[in-house]
């Protein structure tokens, strides 16, 4: 049985997996992962940004400045309206 999620993630709930040194793969675990509805979007590393790529409803692309700032794209309290790029400054460190 797949089974989709009711909610959106929180960023607590996201699910970041280590692609390359530069690259990451977004996801939401409550939603099984033979599910395509279980992938949120990508997230890569360029100079001193990070290019999201956000699958929700389409596809749409921001740019940050922290990795923190990335996953917040994906949580359910931002709004993933808007379609300009969103540029902030804190920073965090990946460890998967």
């Amino acid at each position: 049985m797949i089974a989709h999620s009711t909610t959106e993630p929180s960023q607590e709930t996201i699910s970041l997996v280590r692609l390359s040194p530069t690259e990451w793969r977004v996801s939401d675990p409550r939603v099984s992962v033979h599910d395509a509805a279980s992938l949120l979007g990508f997230i890569e590393a360029r100079g001193g940004v990070f290019e999201v790529t956000l699958l929700k409803s389409g596809v749409a692309s921001r740019t940050v400045h922290s990795l923190d700032d990335a996953l917040s794209l994906f949580a359910s309290n931002h709004d993933s309206g808007r379609v300009s790029p969103s540029v902030r400054g804190s920073s965090r460190t990946a460890t998967q």
